[in-house]
């Protein structure tokens, strides 16, 4: 069903791209939870193919890190939560995009 109505890939989309999404994803990992697993709002579409592998690669990475390691076009990372923008250093001359 998620395939079918978000057949564009989510965190592709999010960054200009327009990429088939292949998987469909547990925004917030269900660790067994049949409510989070059953749980439509929690899921999203993803693609898995070359060259972004947006779920195997990217979503993978930010729950073992905690954090996106995505850098935007202005050479700061994009996730707030990325350590190179907590503390000092460059991050206050940042601009939110928001």
């Amino acid at each position: 069903m998620r395939l079918a109505a978000e057949p564009l890939c989510r965190m592709c989309g999010a960054e200009g791209r327009i990429t088939p999404a292949t998987v469909v994803d547990h925004i917030v990992r269900h660790n067994g939870s049949e409510a989070l697993f059953f749980d439509y709002e929690n899921t999203q579409s993803l693609c898995d193919a070359a060259p972004w592998r947006c779920h195997s690669s990217r979503k993978q990475s930010i729950e073992r890190r905690g954090f996106d390691t995505t850098i935007g076009v202005d050479g700061w990372p994009l996730d707030a939560r990325h350590p190179g923008l907590s503390g000092g250093g460059g991050s206050a001359f940042r601009v939110d995009r928001a």
